[in-house]
């Protein structure tokens, strides 16, 4: 391990040599970034970026387009800077223009109503086959995995990366088998509780859990404290909670 003093702040990094597949990606890339990145560092012969990540779990906090291109050339070690969230060298922008963050949050807003709206849709598949919330759920599942799979063809991801899942951490596949505990579930709940309540408990159930794998590390998420403003929030929800469910009676 060396340290090494990066750009005019001289501020200093401890920076070490990291196996590429220890290192976790952490957003989205865009393809002709990586390419255009790719064409360069081939061309001048040189990687010059040390990649900063998270300490404990591997998640990269900056250079994620960086990090596709060495696996696109077939790197096997890059230099890395272990840091962590609560150190003060470490800030985070938000780079996002605020145009593309106003269609983010509506994004977010229409998510949120496509879920309620398949619990209803899912609960009259249900009666209309005559069957059962778990019938109705593989329905669901089936026609979903279809639309993924042409949606992955025509955005040009590439299938053949999908022989990688026989060297996989099991644990890593059960967000498949929880995806389908929540399509039942909603399914199965929504005409008992009624959609509103329904959606609100889950909310609280999502919360709840997001601040223990924050607070934890669970699940190799960057360890985050619990402020008290975040206390307050699920404290509001709960408040939102028992106030949807039992305001009607």
């Amino acid at each position: 391990m060396k340290i090494f003093k990066l750009g005019d702040s001289g501020k200093e990094y401890e920076v070490s040599f990291e196996k590429v597949s220890s290192l976790r990606q952490s957003e989205e890339v865009d393809s002709a970034a990586v390419k255009y990145l790719s064409d360069g560092i081939v061309e001048n012969g040189i990687w010059n970026t040390i990649i900063p990540t998270e300490y404990n779990s591997g998640w990269i906090m900056d250079g994620n387009h960086r990090y596709n291109v060495a696996k696109k050339l077939g790197l096997k070690y890059l230099p890395v800077a272990k840091l962590c969230y609560t150190d003060t060298r470490v800030s985070v922008l938000n780079w996002k223009r605020d145009g593309m963050s106003f269609l983010l949050y509506i994004l977010a807003i229409f998510i949120g109503a496509a879920i309620a709206t398949q619990s209803a849709i899912n609960n009259q598949l249900k009666s209309f086959l005559g069957g059962g919330a778990l019938l109705a759920s593989l329905v669901s599942f089936v026609l979903g995995s279809f639309f993924l799979f042409f949606i992955c063809l025509f955005s040009g991801e590439k299938l053949s990366l999908l022989y990688q899942i026989r060297n996989v951490n099991p644990l890593f596949l059960l967000g498949g088998f929880l995806g389908a505990l929540f399509v039942f579930g909603t399914t199965f709940l929504a005409p008992r509780l009624g959609v509103t309540a329904m959606i609100s408990l889950v909310i609280l159930g999502q919360v709840t859990m997001a601040m223990i794998l924050d607070k934890f590390g669970l699940l190799g998420m960057p360890i985050r404290e619990i402020l008290t403003l975040r206390v307050f929030g699920v404290v509001f929800v709960l408040i939102g909670v028992v106030m949807v469910s039992f305001g009607g009676n």
